[in-house]
């Protein structure tokens, strides 16, 4: 029988440091020992140990302030912003549930000129509008207000929001040709901190997405996550 691989001692000193976490050992906000001290502790160089504790950081476990220390943080999920998922699907690879509110899914004919000629519409055409809330593990993480181009996708308005999600519904049709994204941060208006249960100076990200497929502008988001509770992300493997 094979014995088990020795991990790498990185890998050691982040599970060391995790299992302190998630046994409540080391609370939010408690510091953790210094880079020299784990340097002692698990004989390692400090090349090894500043590399176990910037992953960490990574992973949204810690935090690292230069000349003060490493403090325990919020595990805030991280999104990936070069590929367009669906939130629920993130959700649940992390293991949580996923749950919606959904606030409106009307056609409106009174949108505006500028977003009907960001979709190349004529004025006054119809667009699809929805406004939903997603949660992971009941707490609100992200704001959805989405206006979708009826001529592309003319079965979005009959969709059943509390099962899917609107990226899952627009996939469905066709695939994302291609996709911009601008990013903000923002302190919430009164209704976002309505439907998001936050205060007034909880900062977020707000961020807008534009899609398109073959045909034209299918889909024009805002999406704004609360700050305390998500973070926004991307890798980039060059060839």
């Amino acid at each position: 029988m094979t014995p088990p691989a020795i991990p790498p001692i990185y890998q050691r000193i982040k599970d060391h440091v995790l299992r302190n976490i998630e046994s409540g050992k080391w609370p939010l906000n408690h510091q953790i020992p210094a880079e020299s001290e784990m340097v002692k502790q698990f004989k390692a160089s400090r090349m090894t140990v500043s590399r176990a504790l910037r992953e960490l950081a990574n992973d949204g476990r810690i935090s690292r302030h230069p000349g003060l220390g490493s403090f325990v943080t919020n595990a805030r999920p991280k999104s990936e912003l070069l590929v367009i998922r669906s939130i629920a699907e993130e959700i649940v690879e992390r293991g949580h549930t996923h749950s919606t509110k959904v606030h409106l899914v009307k056609s409106e004919k009174n949108a505006g000129r500028e977003l009907t000629d960001a979709f190349g519409l004529p004025p006054g055409s119809a667009l699809f509008h929805t406004v939903i809330v997603n949660s992971e593990n009941g707490v609100p993480i992200q704001l959805e207000d989405r206006y979708v181009n009826p001529k592309l996708m003319p079965h979005y308005i009959n969709a059943d929001f509390t099962k899917v999600t609107p990226n899952q519904v627009l996939a469905s049709v066709a695939s994302v040709k291609n996709a911009e994204h601008i990013i903000e941060a923002i302190l919430p208006g009164a209704h976002a901190c309505k439907l998001l249960g936050i205060k007034s100076h909880e900062p977020c990200l707000l961020v807008h997405r534009v899609a398109s497929i073959k045909g034209g502008v299918s889909s024009i988001a805002w999406l704004t996550y609360p700050g305390s509770r998500y973070r926004l992300g991307s890798k980039f493997r060059g060839p």
